[in-house]
């Protein structure tokens, strides 16, 4: 449902799940933006629309092979800062909304990867552990995480979480790739 404002729509009650969004939030209409520059913005921007029934002309969860190398990198841009954050002992919001964009980012890659909008960010909703392909414990590994974001434990659980995802999904592509091969090759 769009806002007042024609380039701002109310946040789904499916999204609304704090830390990550708060009652009566907005996002902003981001289609003539690029996709790096919208996962800087509002990761869960697709997904979003997608409930709203607005049409787009971008799924990335239709085309995860390109696009999960982008949210990569933003966690990759990211994580070097929350690092020092924690290490360093700092508090303040932005720690806070570094661990919060982080979380979001590994949210989308993980429904994205397995072809599909993300439902929902209401842990009931969610339905992690019917993904095909996901971490191991994802599950209890990110709730923990979304409960105490600004936590050290759960900077090193989102840590692990991501190079254990980007594990599978270089393992999915070059398996993706492969079977790929096997059906161009003519066999006698």
């Amino acid at each position: 449902m769009q806002n007042n404002n024609r380039n701002d729509y109310l946040v789904p009650t499916s999204f609304l799940c704090s830390p990550l969004f708060k009652k009566g939030g907005t996002f902003n209409n981001h289609n003539e933006l690029e996709l790096v520059e919208i996962l800087k913005k509002e990761p869960f921007y697709f997904d979003m629309l997608h409930f709203l029934g607005e049409e787009t002309n971008r799924a990335p969860w239709m085309n995860p092979e390109l696009v999960i190398p982008a949210v990569m990198e933003q966690w990759k841009n990211i994580m070097p800062s929350l690092q020092k954050a924690f290490t360093d002992q700092e508090t303040g919001l932005r720690k806070e909304e570094d661990m919060v964009h982080s979380i979001s980012l590994f949210i989308v890659s993980l429904y994205w990867t397995n072809h599909m909008p993300v439902p929902s960010l209401k842990p009931a909703e969610m339905m992690i552990s019917a993904l095909p392909l996901k971490p191991v414990n994802c599950e209890e590994r990110l709730f923990f995480i979304i409960n105490k974001p600004s936590g050290y434990h759960s900077f090193i659980q989102l840590k692990q979480l991501f190079n254990e995802f980007e594990k599978m999904f270089s393992k999915s592509l070059a398996i993706q790739r492969f079977n790929q091969t096997k059906r161009i090759i003519p066999t006698e």
